[in-house]
């Protein structure tokens, strides 16, 4: 009977700390999986997206009469902006006028079929002035630009 006593006694023990294991396995598990899923719903909400894309590389989508087409967070620097046009009706120069002091030149790209020479200078102040030089003809009416801002 003695000997009876000891197995249990050792078989308890056994089940105990596998119980614990299993306890603390299970524990890890569930961690890593909430874990997991609350990283997708962020990866996932759009709200996060944007605010993290307007931070990163802030941008504006304008059209020749600045009509702002897109605002991914480039208005938080970008106060106005004026656009000389060609008397046939294409843009010639922008003047940005940023809020604060922008560290690098604003990066201006055409979202149309027409493609310019693009030059940025700094202006007065916080201003830069950006010149477009089509190359060839204009064939394009509507001029779509996107301006981002380099912190």
């Amino acid at each position: 009977m003695e000997w009876c006593k000891k197995c249990l006694a050792g078989l308890w023990k056994f089940v105990t700390r596998g119980g614990v294991l299993l306890g603390f396995l299970a524990g890890v598990i569930t961690m890593i999986l909430f874990v997991r899923n609350l990283v997708h719903q962020t990866a996932t909400d759009d709200e996060f997206l944007h605010k993290v894309a307007s931070h990163v590389r802030p941008a504006l989508i304008i059209d020749e009469k600045f009509h702002i087409l897109a605002d991914q967070g480039g208005s938080e620097y970008i106060e106005d902006i004026d656009i000389s046009l060609s008397a046939e009706g294409h843009p010639t120069q922008m003047v940005i006028h940023a809020k604060s002091h922008l560290g690098n030149e604003p990066y201006v790209q055409s979202m149309s079929a027409n493609e310019y020479m693009i030059t940025t200078v700094p202006g007065r102040k916080y201003d830069w002035i950006v010149k477009l030089v089509p190359f060839g003809t204009v064939c394009d009416k509507n001029h779509k630009f996107r301006i981002e801002v380099i912190k």
